[in-house]
């Protein structure tokens, strides 16, 4: 009867393994989604020349439906959104500096819930059970001002 006892135990404990490579395979899959909105993002922003209030709307609407959040105020959205100061590309005989000016600069923060697959199992609330990603970066602007 102990040999049973110490074998469901067993099972269970293994199942807790289980559970978390499959929610290990939807995180990456989630991921993998955001990181497509993202770079759409900055093929926006490179023909705009800023971050406009269109492509920050789209990609909002893009992460909360492929992360499945409830609301998209958790998605922060930084960088140049300044249209008067709008960056220009950058054409021939240019210096380092008219480069570095062309250079659109983004900053994007999103949620990544139900980490830990067993999180009831261990203790770990829904507010701990949660990742932050961010990704940041700056990339030149394609904007021709004619």
């Amino acid at each position: 009867m102990k040999e049973f006892i110490s074998g469901v135990a067993m099972l269970l404990i293994l199942c807790v393994f289980l559970v978390q490579f499959t929610f290990n395979q939807v995180i990456q899959n989630k991921t993998i989604l955001a990181e497509n909105d993202i770079n759409t993002f900055i093929e926006e922003i490179k023909k705009d020349g800023y971050i406009s209030p269109e492509a920050e709307s789209q990609l909002k609407t893009a992460l909360k439906t492929d992360l499945k959040l409830e609301e998209d105020t958790e998605i922060v959205i930084e960088g140049d959104k300044n249209a008067a100061a709008r960056k220009v590309r950058v054409l021939g005989g240019a210096t380092h500096a008219d480069y570095e000016n062309s250079l659109i600069y983004y900053h994007i923060e999103y949620p990544i819930k139900n980490v830990i697959g067993a999180s009831k199992f261990f203790g770990i609330s829904d507010e701990e059970n949660t990742a932050k990603r961010i990704r940041e970066g700056k990339t030149a602007s394609e904007f021709v001002q004619w």
